[in-house]
């Protein structure tokens, strides 16, 4: 049995910028339209961020609030679970067409997952000082 509690439901937080504004505009400051090298990685980082306002909508619709920060939810746990997923679903795909590139793309997700349950154990153990 894990040491991972279910997370509750979020609390709405009008006052505070949804989470999703922020990561979008981290994407384009970091992948400006002007220094992009070729039209097909530009193609590919707006369909990224046609993909992160879905996200946010999807997100908005299920819980009835944006992404945001004090919201009661763990975001490390929440992290956590959602590698834990990630690796499940890149393993299957591995399994169902042998990618190289998603072999690579599992390695990391393997090594993220150690490094997130880490953070969260230090945190745990600091907590608990």
């Amino acid at each position: 049995m894990s040491d991972i509690p279910d997370q509750p439901p979020p609390v709405p937080r009008p006052d505070l910028v949804p989470i999703w504004e922020l990561v979008v505009s981290d994407m384009l400051t970091r992948h400006p339209a002007s220094a992009l090298s070729s039209d097909d990685f530009a193609a590919c980082v707006g369909r990224v961020v046609e993909d992160m306002r879905t996200r946010d909508r999807v997100g908005r619709e299920r819980y009835g609030v944006p992404l945001t920060t004090g919201n009661g939810r763990d975001h490390l746990v929440d992290l956590y679970q959602e590698l834990l997923d990630a690796t499940a679903y890149s393993r299957a795909e591995i399994e169902e067409s042998g990618s190289v590139p998603v072999r690579f793309l599992y390695s990391r997700l393997l090594d993220d997952l150690l490094l997130v349950r880490a953070l969260i154990n230090d945190r745990t153990a600091r907590r608990n000082m």
